[in-house]
C-alpha cells in the first residue's frame, strides 16, 4: 500500500464516499504500511479496514468471509495478486475501475467506473458494462517524499554531467 500509487490517488474518491449511506470497507492486497498517514488518510470515515494476508487461497476466503454487497477494484492488473484475486465472485456486484484504464477482461467483474470523457463506442471495448460518470471525480492526490539526502549520480554509477532520463514504471 506504501509504495503503491492507487491508493494515493482514489483516497479522494474513498473520502467522498457517503458514510451516512455506505458501510465503507478499504481492503489490501498486501499489509498497509503504518508509517505515514496515508493509511490514516484512507480509513478516516469508512467501517473497515482489511489487510490480506497469505497465499492467494488464503486471501481469496479471507474476501469471501466478508460478506460484501459491493467490490470495487481499484487496479486490476497493476499487480499479479489483484489480477489473480479478482477472478474471484465475493460480491454480488463487482467493478472495476480505472487504476489501470482498460478493461479487466474477467468475467467476473460486471462493471467498469469511468467517466463520460470515453469515446461513444467504448461499450466495444469492455467485457465489462462500462458506466460513465460525468464529470470527474474528487482526488487528492498526496506525491510521496521521494528525497534522498547525500545521494549523488556517482553513488548509482552514472556520470556526472550529460542529461539524466527516468522512465518510472510500476511493473
Amino acid at each position: 500500500m506504501r509504495h503503491h500509487v492507487s491508493p494515493r490517488l482514489f483516497r479522494g474518491l474513498i473520502a467522498a464516499l457517503d458514510e451516512s449511506k455506505l458501510d465503507v470497507t478499504v481492503i489490501a492486497v498486501q499489509p498497509a504500511a503504518r508509517n505515514e498517514g496515508l493509511v490514516d488518510d484512507l480509513t478516516l470515515n469508512v467501517e473497515a479496514l482489511v489487510e490480506l494476508r497469505g497465499t492467494i487461497a488464503d486471501k481469496q476466503a479471507q474476501l469471501a468471509a466478508l460478506d460484501l454487497d459491493v467490490l470495487v477494484w481499484l487496479d486490476v492488473g497493476l499487480g499479479i495478486e489483484s489480477y489473480f484475486l479478482a477472478h474471484g465472485r465475493y460480491a454480488p456486484v463487482q467493478a472495476a475501475t480505472w487504476g489501470h484504464p482498460v478493461t479487466t477482461g474477467i468475467h467476473e467483474i460486471d462493471f467498469f467506473l469511468s467517466m463520460d470523457v470515453e469515446v461513444a463506442d467504448a461499450d466495444n471495448e469492455y467485457t465489462e458494462t462500462l458506466v460513465r460518470f460525468p464529470g470527474v471525480p474528487p482526488f487528492k492526490y498526496v506525491a510521496p517524499d521521494v528525497t534522498v539526502k547525500g545521494m549523488t549520480r556517482a553513488d548509482f554509477g552514472l556520470p556526472d554531467d550529460g542529461p539524466l532520463l527516468l522512465c518510472p514504471q510500476y511493473l
